[in-house]
């Protein structure tokens, strides 16, 4: 559904789409890399957001044998089994944009070079098939995640970070709660909005 424009009223917010209007108390903004025109129609100005394609390989499944994060700290490498046994590889190899911001594109030699630094630090994934590939924009701003209540626009919160593979779900876990009015244990004041100017 296209948001098509964003305007506020006393009781809160409406939101214009193609498919209508829709009308909120609250809006939570996690529009990636077009977060700065959806603020912009709240009358919030976004510093400068720009996106960048990146890329992740997913294997076949397999017997647990990796219950933690991989990182690592000289090649792009990110790697975490899933509950099923699927083993997700990343660490920040390219894609490639679409015309206009279209749908991201993968890249054969992201998909080549990602497995060869896995299977060159964990052998065991050497066996294992690949099932697919896929893309997604993550958003880079001042190199820190925005996040929670846009206190000058009372009802509106951001949900913005550059790691949304990895922290999508911990990012969701917080503004939610800072949508509930409730504190979690994690404190996301180093990621208002009110630390960047104008603001």
């Amino acid at each position: 559904t296209e948001l098509l424009t964003l305007t506020r009223e006393k009781a809160g917010f409406v939101a214009q789409t193609d498919r209508g209007a829709i009308r909120a108390k609250r809006v939570v903004n996690a529009a990636g890399v077009l977060s700065p025109a959806v603020a912009a129609m709240a009358g919030i100005e976004l510093p400068v957001v720009f996106g960048e394609a990146l890329h992740m390989n997913v294997s076949e499944a397999a017997e647990p044998f990796m219950n933690h994060l991989v990182q690592h700290a000289g090649y792009p490498l990110t790697m975490k089994q899933a509950t099923n046994g699927n083993v997700i590889v990343g660490g920040g190899w390219p894609a490639q944009l679409g015309p206009a911001m279209g749908p991201p594109r993968v890249l054969r030699p992201s998909i080549q070079g990602n497995l060869w630094v896995a299977q060159r630090l964990v052998s065991g994934l050497a066996h294992l098939r690949l099932l697919r590939c896929w893309t997604g924009v993550n958003v880079f701003n001042d190199g820190k995640a925005i996040l929670g209540k846009v206190p000058a626009v009372p009802g509106f919160f951001m949900a913005s970070t550059g790691i949304g593979y990895t922290l999508g779900p911990l990012t969701g876990r917080l503004v939610a709660s800072a949508v509930q009015g409730k504190r979690d244990e994690i404190d996301i004041e180093a990621f208002s909005i009110t630390r960047l100017a104008n603001h």
